[in-house]
């Protein structure tokens, strides 16, 4: 029989495991210990521990034994699965927009514009992107493409996922984050909302604001980047 030692991972949307299989106890006890040593920066939130036995050292015998593992990814390296555990663990927009709209009543443009400027105002002023992000200029202003894809195709799974509080358990800034995010939204969302069907008034269409640079760049939908941001944030500020 052999041993199976994983640690598995499940966030946003993505199951990974780091998986070793011994025959041996004494190597298995010995892999335990040097991924806890390895695994010491990370949070022990980002990942549970599971011990089982199998006939085979594969990880297709697991799967077989136990469906709770059928879609999981194994890593047979302990650094390639922490580094992908430390990139899943970032928030993105997908998690701050769910947060959003399970906390507040918040209509599409709102939100991508809430969105927005909680993002750009962190960056400016925190000096630090404060989740992963990719918005474009569209007509009605900056507009992140995956939030308004789940938004307007899958608005479900927005009300069903809690990743951005899982992520802030695991980073320890449950307060800090919660509380940036819940200031920008009470300074921005009826802004916005009031905003709407009026393009004249909204200020990401200033001249010369990160939205118009990247339009001039790149013309409709061009990514607005970090850097147009930081040269230009301070021209559609309310």
């Amino acid at each position: 029989m052999f041993t199976h030692f994983i640690a598995l991972s499940k966030l946003s949307d993505r199951e990974i495991a780091y998986h070793f299989s011994s025959d041996t106890t004494d190597e298995i006890i010995s892999v335990r210990d040097k991924f806890m040593d390895r695994s010491v920066s990370i949070s022990d939130a980002a990942y549970s521990i599971h011990a089982l036995k199998t006939d085979s050292p594969s990880f297709e015998s697991v799967k077989k034994m136990d469906p709770y593992f059928t879609d999981v990814k194994p890593f047979n390296s302990v650094d390639g699965f922490l580094d992908q555990v430390r990139e899943l663990s970032q928030l993105n927009s997908i998690d701050v927009a769910s947060y959003l709209i399970r906390h507040y009543e918040i209509r599409p443009f709102s939100l991508q514009k809430t969105l927005y400027y909680i993002y750009a105002d962190q960056l400016v002023d925190g000096d630090k992107r404060l989740f992963i992000s990719n918005f474009v200029a569209f007509d009605q202003g900056p507009v992140d493409q995956e939030v308004y894809r789940y938004n307007k195709h899958d608005h479900d799974s927005l009300l069903r996922q809690h990743e951005l509080e899982k992520k802030l358990i695991i980073s320890g800034k449950v307060d800090k984050i919660e509380a940036i995010i819940d200031s920008g939204v009470h300074k921005y969302n009826q802004y916005f909302d009031s905003l709407w069907g009026d393009p004249e008034d909204n200020p990401t269409h200033r001249q010369g604001s990160p939205w118009s640079i990247a339009r001039d760049h790149g013309g409709q939908n061009a990514p607005i980047l970090d850097k147009y941001i930081l040269k230009a944030h301070h021209v559609e500020q309310i």
